[in-house]
């Protein structure tokens, strides 16, 4: 992975290149490392779930396509309430993952 560039577009096409080698392990850590810092993009979750196609990982591959979905709401909503679709997404993660800081 070319650890010195960030950039998600440029990151799709690395992955794309691996996926084209038949570099699918590789392909695959890069696009996962890219939807976690990008997750408000939706080509990364396309090519997330290009790389779980490819490992013939189908449940994966559905739900990172869902992704996409869920931005789309995530973006009508950040227009109706005047918040960044990121810090919606940071919000539902951080509920998901740590509901118990949530609840108290």
């Amino acid at each position: 992975m070319l650890t010195n560039n960030l950039n998600p577009t440029l990151l799709n096409l690395e992955i794309d290149l691996l996926l084209n080698l038949k570099k699918i392990e590789d392909a695959y850590e890069v696009s996962k490392f890219v939807s976690s810092m990008n997750p408000d993009k939706p080509e990364v979750w396309i090519s997330l779930s290009e790389v779980y196609l490819k490992r013939k990982n189908y449940e994966s591959c559905l739900k990172a396509l869902n992704n996409i979905y869920y931005l789309r709401d995530t973006h009508i909503f950040s227009i109706k309430t005047n918040k960044s679709p990121s810090e919606i997404l940071f919000k539902e993660y951080f509920k998901y993952f740590f509901p118990q800081i949530i609840e108290s």
